[in-house]
């Protein structure tokens, strides 16, 4: 019969949970632990994945999205969690917005103007 208070069975059973949990660690993928990875840095991920392209219709606080700046394109929104680069005040309506996916930089092009801002989450990954 088994004697589970053996000296044997409280080191061993010990031992053998550590195993697996170091084999967990390290089979599974990394994209298993995004929830532990920081807010900002997940914001700089899915803007940097994003394309936009379109010219700027209205800048507007959204009201029912707790007042989070939001830009609307000819076809797409743009919401501004953060104030990087004071984005939101430096582009205005009838611009023309640029940004291409995997990267950080939006092109704006105005009737006698154009600049590009690079976008800044402050990401310590």
């Amino acid at each position: 019969m088994w004697n589970w208070n053996s000296l044997e069975y409280k080191i061993i059973i010990p031992i053998i949970a550590i195993i697996i949990l170091l084999l967990f660690n390290y089979l599974v993928p990394d994209s298993f632990y995004s929830w532990r990875e920081s807010s900002e840095c997940r914001l700089e991920r899915d803007m940097k994945n994003t394309e936009y392209s379109g010219v700027i219709e209205e800048k507007f606080l959204d009201t029912k999205n707790h007042n989070i700046k939001t830009i609307k394109l000819s076809n797409d929104f743009i919401e501004i969690y953060q104030n990087q680069n004071s984005f939101f005040e430096k582009v205005n309506v009838g611009d023309s917005l640029y940004k291409n996916s995997n990267s950080l930089r939006f092109d704006i092009i105005r009737q006698d103007s154009s600049f590009s801002i690079i976008i800044d989450f402050k990401c310590k990954s």
